[in-house]
């Protein structure tokens, strides 16, 4: 029976109430203290969103085309030249070469120009970058043809065209004539390209003295059944590199007195054209030597 009276004692005595009072009390303030550190946590600012990252981008691909390409014409090749326009640290693939020529005219298709090489070319072997060229090998002498050159790049994609060149290639050389009527080294067949002697049907120039001096002539002045040849003197010019005459004024011959360094035209009985530069003579071995270049397109005054 005493431990009811205990407990309501205990109940009733104020200072146990005061603690129990106090342990609430200090809880409730726990609490709130947590609770408002909650709200102006909430309510305070917020961090800065770090901005995104900015994409990669990379350059452009400038597809840039080959300029001022050129065309040198030889016998039955022609050499391309061009300038590249690429960067040292742009890649490419290579370069695609087209050609057109007067026989296959009849294609239309890319205007008749078709592709020669089947992989993109690499280049020639110059360290150079900046300008590259390409032997075109097996072209016919007299047939007009035309080039030009784009660039590949390294994704495939290919350039626009270059500028256009257009080359008719030719024999070129040089020769010996000997004042004789038949030795070998007597007379020169243009066509053939050969030393013949004067008097053969295929010869086209020989070598006489006349007044005392050496001139160049036309076999027909010793028989009528040989090849008529007519001669135009270009004393305004002196290289043979260099000379195009676009016209022949004055009047032909069918023989020219000769010296150094002497620039000619011999049209043949063809109607035929050679440019012709005597390299040297000697008056007394009777023996000149002469650099030629020859266009066997019939009427056409093209050397270069």
């Amino acid at each position: 029976m005493k431990r009811p009276l205990q407990i309501a004692a205990k109940a009733l005595n104020p200072r146990s109430r005061t603690k129990r009072s106090y342990r609430l009390h200090k809880v409730s303030a726990t609490a709130l203290l947590l609770l408002l550190a909650m709200v102006l946590i909430s309510c305070g600012p917020k961090p800065a969103t770090p901005p995104p990252s900015p994409a990669i981008s990379r350059p452009a691909q400038t597809y840039v085309a080959p300029t001022e390409l050129t065309v040198r014409p030889f016998s039955k090749r022609i050499n391309v030249a061009w300038k590249t326009n690429r960067a040292e640290n742009t890649i490419i693939s290579g370069y695609n070469i087209y050609l057109w020529n007067e026989k296959d005219a009849s294609d239309t298709t890319n205007g008749g120009f078709r592709r020669i090489n089947s992989e993109p070319y690499p280049g020639d072997t110059a360290a150079d970058i900046a300008r590259e060229s390409y032997p075109l090998e097996g072209v016919d002498n007299g047939v007009n043809y035309r080039v030009y050159v784009t660039t590949v790049y390294s994704d495939g994609m290919e350039s626009v065209r270059s500028n256009v060149a257009e080359a008719i290639p030719r024999p070129e050389g040089s020769f010996a004539l000997t004042e004789s009527f038949k030795g070998n080294e007597s007379g020169f067949s243009l066509r053939k390209i050969k030393s013949v002697p004067t008097d053969d049907l295929d010869n086209d120039i020989y070598l006489a003295s006349i007044n005392g001096a050496l001139w160049v002539a036309s076999p027909q002045r010793i028989n009528v059944v040989l090849r008529q040849s007519r001669f135009y003197s270009l004393s305004e010019y002196s290289s043979l590199e260099v000379t195009s005459p676009t016209s022949l004024g004055g009047k032909p011959d069918n023989a020219l007195p000769i010296s150094n360094h002497l620039m000619f035209v011999l049209q043949d009985q063809d109607k035929c054209y050679a440019l012709l530069r005597i390299d040297s003579v000697d008056p007394k071995e009777k023996i000149a030597k002469i650099s030629f270049i020859y266009q066997p397109r019939p009427e056409t005054l093209i050397f270069h």
